[in-house]
């Protein structure tokens, strides 16, 4: 579908250059991060990026669709896939050292919600589930980049490839329900151990899982 094209700008705010849009995922990026999904609306993000608010629409449909490229920019599935793998294999990475692979999963995931700048734009993904298809794909995709380490792993030590990758799933769900309890509603016992304590309590059942 040919896009609209968009309106001229309020006087003294930049017209849709070719830079636009770049411009626009920064001061979306900042927003987002700083002031939280719910706080940060279009007309702010516009007015940090010196455009027109019609223009967010133009290039991505909606306040929604540029959260999602925001967050897409930063947690990309594969690139995230990666960086799961490569931190959950790696000796030498800080705090995994003398690990097992349950806790240091457990540790990743942590790991990404724990820094400020990340849990912003996670909970912000969490909060906005249901509003629309692309983004609950999203947030299965962002999962997934995590499932698909754990059924790699499950696979690779022998274990049926059905059951790998039913119990890879299980162990994502169960992620995402300490998460929910620990970063979103804030649980008091679970928001209030720290990481040490999480991942000493929770990662028998991640073994068991693990476990043929």
């Amino acid at each position: 579908m040919k896009r609209r094209q968009a309106g001229g700008g309020r006087p003294g705010r930049r017209p849709g250059r070719p830079d636009t849009r770049e411009t626009i995922l920064d001061a979306a990026h900042q927003a987002f991060t700083s002031q939280g999904f719910r706080a940060a609306t279009a007309k702010s993000i516009a007015d940090d990026a010196g455009v027109d608010p019609a223009m967010i629409n133009y290039f991505f449909g909606s306040r929604q669709g540029l959260f999602r490229e925001v967050l897409y920019r930063h947690h990309e599935p594969a690139a995230r896939r990666a960086e799961v793998a490569e931190n959950i294999n790696d000796d030498s990475a800080q705090g995994m050292r003398g690990m097992d692979f349950a806790e240091r999963l457990i540790r990743e995931v942590l790991r990404a919600w724990e820094r400020p700048e990340t849990q912003s734009l996670l909970t912000g993904l969490i909060l906005s589930a249901g509003e629309d298809p692309q983004t609950d794909e999203l947030i299965l995709a962002v999962g997934d980049s995590t499932g698909e380490v754990v059924e790699k792993q499950l696979t690779e030590a022998g274990m049926d490839a059905v059951l790998a990758h039913q119990r890879s799933a299980v162990i994502v769900a169960m992620n995402m329900g300490l998460v929910y309890a620990r970063y979103i509603v804030q649980s008091p016992v679970v928001a209030e151990m720290s990481v040490d304590d999480v991942v000493a309590r929770y990662a028998p059942a991640v073994r068991g899982l693990l476990a043929d």
